[in-house]
């Protein structure tokens, strides 16, 4: 029988676990950008999604249809004016993912039916219901799996237990992951757990901990699944597993050792596969517009998060609101009649670094208002001030000074790499912010890792009573390791 303190650790947690996936089941309402606290179980999971969704779903139903990825009177759009005269053309603005996840799901709803779907009417109005019920049980299912890697990594961090086990619980408590975010049924909320398995698997190879060999084929399946289907995804796998590789690779060069043997075949294999699956998207868009390309919306909504009228937060009618002084500069470069949604975008995407061109200093404001606006503590579609969130935010700015100090200042820190991939994410989270604009549910991505930072300070200076204490055994096993 396993101690009691055990037993009553894992009784804590799976209550924790319980309450939040019956919250994920429930309904939040909200007015004024602040949640009222009238909870109700979902009675339509499809009441969540907004007309993004939707958009997607009609995608799908064209490539059923006509065999293409189409869209029409975009959603997306948000008062920019119409550059084609066909109300229906090709389009590559959404995650092709996640519309051939809604071809599937059309398919067999018409299987299930018996009914052709002739027209979107035809498309049932419990489509989204059913599609919002199945993701709602598929991040049910995943989250105790990130629950347990999150714990695993607390360990290898060779973190006291107590810190462990109250990290582990804080984790489900995050705001965002129990209520703020964990209660939609998107994708996100697959992704961050992909990503924080993941990530299990990577710190260990930095800390050199035996890792089962399973590895090798459940991090390139998280990767894909992830990447696809929250595309700026990449950016996190390819600064992580690129960061991975250059440690062995240093660690190769450092000892003498054969290159090939020490660099991490599991990042390899994971980025291999990454770039695999996303082939067919390349050629798909190559056919589509005649240039390999990712996606178009990278560039409307970089566009959105740099020019004069930006305000650091997501500013969808920015256009439309300021339809004059953007008519103007249109008017000096036209966008040509029935151009492609690639050459749209291209036209925004360059009004935008035109702007950043000549205004170099205001872009310089505007990043500091982005930055400041990420570190505001409150949650997605609740924008109450969060203690939670302060500590978290603090937690953060104490770990980059406590790196920079030991790394560049007294460089004599042995665990920079460590300490190096704990920061990553949470860069990647700001970076993106920098990139574009302010979302709480790109920072939902960089929470965890906040998380992970002030458990490290907690569990060093309070409760083992030196600085780092649980980092530095790194250096012993490296200098046991080389002899």
């Amino acid at each position: 029988m396993k101690p009691l303190k055990v037993r009553i650790f894992l009784a804590i947690t799976v209550f924790l676990i319980v309450i939040k996936s019956v919250i994920g089941f429930m309904m939040f309402h909200y007015e004024n950008d602040k949640i009222v606290y009238k909870l109700s179980f979902k009675q339509n999971f499809g009441e969540q999604y907004s007309g993004d969704e939707m958009e997607i779903v009609r995608s799908a139903f064209y490539y059923n249809k006509y065999g293409k990825i189409m869209t029409d009177s975009p959603f997306h759009s948000f008062g920019r004016p119409r550059v084609r005269d066909a109300g229906l053309y090709v389009t590559a603005f959404r995650p092709k993912a996640q519309i051939m996840n809604h071809v599937f799901g059309l398919r067999l709803a018409e299987n299930l039916s018996g009914k052709k779907m002739e027209t979107i009417d035809d498309i049932p109005k419990s489509y989204l219901h059913w599609f919002g019920l199945i993701m709602c049980i598929l991040k049910t299912l995943v989250f105790p799996f990130s629950v347990l890697f999150f714990y695993k990594i607390l360990k290898i961090l060779d973190l006291n237990e107590l810190t462990i086990q109250v990290g582990t619980w804080a984790y489900i408590l995050i705001p965002s992951v129990f209520i703020f975010i964990g209660w939609f049924d998107t994708w996100e909320n697959v992704a961050l757990y992909c990503f924080l398995i993941n990530f299990y698997f990577v710190l260990g190879e930095v800390r050199k901990v035996d890792l089962p060999n399973s590895r090798f084929w459940l991090m390139p399946l998280l990767t894909a699944v992830s990447a696809l289907t929250r595309p700026h995804l990449l950016m996190f796998y390819a600064a992580v597993y690129g960061f991975l590789i250059c440690i062995t690779l240093f660690r190769a060069f450092r000892n003498k050792l054969n290159y090939i043997q020490t660099i991490s075949k599991s990042a390899l294999i994971s980025l291999f596969f990454l770039l695999i699956v996303h082939i067919p998207i390349f050629i798909q868009n190559k056919e589509y517009f005649g240039k390999y390309t990712l996606s178009t919306q990278s560039k409307f909504e970089f566009f959105q998060g740099h020019n004069p009228f930006a305000r650091g937060s997501w500013y969808p009618a920015v256009y439309m609101n300021n339809k004059v002084y953007f008519d103007s500069v249109f008017l000096q470069n036209p966008i040509p009649n029935n151009a492609s949604e690639l050459v749209e975008a291209d036209a925004y995407q360059h009004v935008a670094l035109s702007w950043i061109k000549h205004n170099p200093m205001k872009e310089v404001e505007l990043i500091a208002r982005k930055v400041a606006g990420y570190f505001l503590p409150w949650n997605f579609i609740n924008h109450r001030i969060n203690i939670y969130s302060i500590i978290l935010h603090l937690a953060f700015f104490a770990f980059c000074v406590h790196f920079l100090q030991t790394t560049f200042v007294r460089g004599k820190s042995q665990t920079w790499p460590t300490e190096a991939m704990i920061l990553l994410p949470a860069a990647i989270s700001i970076a993106l912010t920098v990139m574009f604009f302010t979302g709480e549910r790109w920072r939902y991505f960089g929470e965890p890792f906040f998380l992970i930072m002030l458990l490290l300070l907690l569990d060093d200076y309070l409760i083992k009573k030196g600085k780092f204490a649980s980092l530095e055994r790194e250096v012993e096993k490296l200098k046991t390791e080389e002899e």
